[in-house]
């Protein structure tokens, strides 16, 4: 799994739908939510076999002059706390965004 922490922000999300590969009796659909950053890199943020998740919150850790120092994501059904604190030092962090996840089928 991804590290939750990032230095540049997300900036779209998309669910791919793909059958496995495998020679088993039962084919099974996995999915793929991939989030692309502020620099046009792709990442996968979760892989699974099932899949209820619709937004991805990215949220802000404010550093000097109150601009984003790092971000950290999670995967929501579009319920998003307005701060919440995380990380060994219980670091508080804030709501800058809800990203939609766009579905392609793959």
């Amino acid at each position: 799994m991804t590290a939750s922490i990032l230095d540049e922000p997300i900036i779209s999300a998309s669910q791919q739908r793909r059958k496995s590969r495998s020679y088993a009796f039962h084919a099974r659909t996995w999915f793929w939510v991939v989030g692309t950053l502020a620099s046009g890199k792709k990442i996968t943020l979760r892989r699974r076999a099932m899949n209820g998740y619709s937004h991805v919150a990215l949220y802000a850790y404010p550093g000097a002059d109150n601009q984003p120092e790092c971000y950290f994501w999670r995967l929501t059904n579009g319920k998003v706390p307005k701060t919440f604190h995380e990380g060994p030092h219980k670091t508080k962090w804030w709501p800058l965004e809800l990203i939609p996840i766009e579905v392609k089928e793959g």
